[in-house]
């Protein structure tokens, strides 16, 4: 069971429950795949979801494969891609949006863990809030 404090997000396809879980390791293995910052990463996500022009299916498996590592060990970005399929593109997409969230809670949401919140500035650093 997904628990949300912990920044955990299920992704029910059919009667199997994935685990998805945007933690610090899942982060630095996205950080290596794409060879972006962990901020860039959230920022093309935002962008496909503000634009479908800029929609990527290969960026999308790609973060779902970072999502499910924590608690499907050993999932290859083949099995990220099934799961895709079987689930549909929306639900995989809101479910990754929900797990960016909740990797990254307001400090403000007291259910959210309470974390400090990252923003990208106009210089390419990023400042807590």
């Amino acid at each position: 069971m997904a628990n949300k404090y912990k920044g955990e997000v299920a992704l029910v396809v059919g009667e199997k429950t994935y685990i998805l879980d945007l933690s610090f390791n899942a982060m630095c293995h996205l950080e290596d795949h794409f060879d972006k910052g962990i901020i860039e990463i959230g920022q093309m996500l935002s962008d496909m979801q503000s634009d479908p022009t800029k929609l990527r299916a290969k960026t999308i498996r790609a973060v779902l494969w970072g999502a499910m590592i924590e608690h499907q060990p050993g999932v290859t970005e083949k099995e990220a891609g099934r799961v895709v399929s079987e689930a549909g593109f929306a639900k995989v997409f809101k479910a990754l949006t929900d797990a960016l969230l909740a990797a990254n809670p307001d400090a403000s949401d007291n259910e959210g863990g309470g974390g400090p919140s990252l923003e990208a500035q106009e210089d390419g650093t990023t400042k807590a809030s």
